[in-house]
Order: structure tokens, then C-alpha cells, then sequence
């Protein structure tokens, strides 16, 4: 990640994404995976992929994103360049049951998810 930073509510998250997508062309954000910690963490597996505009490089990376949750609602996100740390902070694994809190990918009217799914959060209400 660029730099070790905190950011606090929509505003200043939309900032950072403009900030690390700027110099980008056809970036695109995938969610390879989602994994169960304790009761209140989930972490992504995530792809990025773009070409840098200034020199038409590829600019691939995967990565870990910590989500810790509270009464179904995203509160923080840490991102992790080593996946192996991220799932480490997350806790313990355990297997979810549905409607316990856990992220899920948008799916389409038909109960699926599309190749290149979005993530659904509901504001924290000290956003």
C-alpha cells in the first residue's frame, strides 16, 4: 500500500482511491475470495488490475483486506500485502451460519454472483 495512513469515513476513503487510481487506466477491483475469522472479521482476497498510463505497464497485485464488523456493519478496513498476516489478525476461522454478519458478494437477480463481484457495506452511523 502506498502508505501506512488512516482514514476516517467516506470522504476520506473515496480521497485515498483517487489518490492510489489516478494514474491508472481500466482499473478493476476483484474479490477472489472471502474468508470467515472470528465473529467479527472477514477477510478478502483481492486482484487488482490496471495499466499505468504514463508507461502502459500492467499493474496487477493481490492482497489481504481485514474487515472487522459490528452488528452487520463494516467499521475498519486494514489492508495487508502479505495475505498469510491478514488472516492471521482475523482470528480464528470458523464456518459462518447465513445472516450472522459475514460480507457477501452482490449477486444478480437470479441468486448470482457476477465474475467481477462489489461488495455491499452499510455506513457505520459515526460516519
Amino acid at each position: 500500500m502506498p502508505s501506512a495512513a488512516t482514514y476516517r469515513g467516506v470522504g476520506e476513503f473515496a480521497g485515498f482511491m483517487e489518490t492510489w487510481t489516478e494514474d491508472l487506466d481500466g482499473w478493476r477491483f476483484d474479490v477472489e475470495r472471502l474468508i470467515n475469522g472470528d465473529r467479527d472479521h472477514v477477510v478478502a482476497v483481492v486482484f487488482q488490475h490496471a495499466t499505468a498510463r504514463a508507461s502502459g505497464a500492467p499493474v496487477d497485485l493481490r492482497w489481504g483486506v481485514l474487515f472487522e464488523l459490528k452488528g452487520g456493519q463494516v467499521v475498519k478496513m486494514q489492508h495487508f500485502l502479505d495475505i498469510e498476516e491478514a488472516l492471521e489478525a482475523a482470528g480464528p476461522h470458523r464456518r459462518r451460519r447465513p445472516g450472522d454478519g459475514a460480507l457477501r458478494p452482490s449477486v444478480d437477480r437470479r441468486g448470482k454472483a457476477p465474475a467481477t463481484c462489489r461488495l455491499r457495506f452499510g455506513a457505520p452511523s459515526d460516519w
